[in-house]
C-alpha cells in the first residue's frame, strides 16, 4: 500500500511543478518585454501612451480624452504654464494645438484638480511660461 501511495503522489506533483515553471517563465518573458531596450526607446518618442511631455513641447495634434491621458491640464485665467491657441493647420510651435479625433501627437485630459500643467486659451501669442 505504501508504494502505491507514493507513486500516486509523485505523479500528481510533477504536473504541478511543470505548471509552476511555465507560469514563472511566462511572467519573466512579459517582464523582459516591458523593460527591454525597445520599450525604453519608444517611451522617449512623443505620442499616445508615452511619457509626459514638457510644457513647452506640448503642441501639435491634440486629442481631448476622458481617460488614459498623456497630460492632465487645468484651464485657468491667470498665470498659466501654457497659453494655448487653437489652430486649424500647422500646429508647429509651443502652445499651438490642432484638435483631432484620431492619430494625435498627445492625449490631453482637462481636469479641475491635480493637473500636470495649467493653461489658458488665447487668440494670439501662444507659448509657454519659462
Amino acid at each position: 500500500m505504501k508504494k502505491v501511495f507514493i507513486i500516486i503522489i509523485s505523479l500528481s506533483v510533477i504536473p504541478l511543478y511543470l505548471l509552476r515553471t511555465e507560469i514563472f517563465d511566462t511572467v519573466k518573458k512579459v517582464k523582459n518585454r516591458m523593460s527591454g531596450p525597445g520599450v525604453r526607446e519608444c517611451r522617449k518618442v512623443p505620442g499616445p501612451g508615452k511619457v509626459k511631455p514638457g510644457r513647452c513641447r506640448l503642441f501639435g495634434k491634440i486629442q481631448l480624452v476622458n481617460c488614459f491621458p498623456d497630460v492632465k491640464v487645468k484651464v485657468v485665467n491667470y498665470s498659466p504654464d501654457v497659453r494655448v491657441q487653437i489652430v486649424d493647420s500647422l500646429p508647429d510651435g509651443p502652445g499651438k494645438w490642432q484638435i483631432v479625433t484620431s492619430d494625435p501627437d498627445f492625449r490631453v485630459q482637462i481636469v479641475s484638480s491635480s493637473p500636470d500643467y495649467t493653461m489658458s486659451y488665447v487668440k494670439s501669442f501662444p507659448g509657454c511660461r519659462k
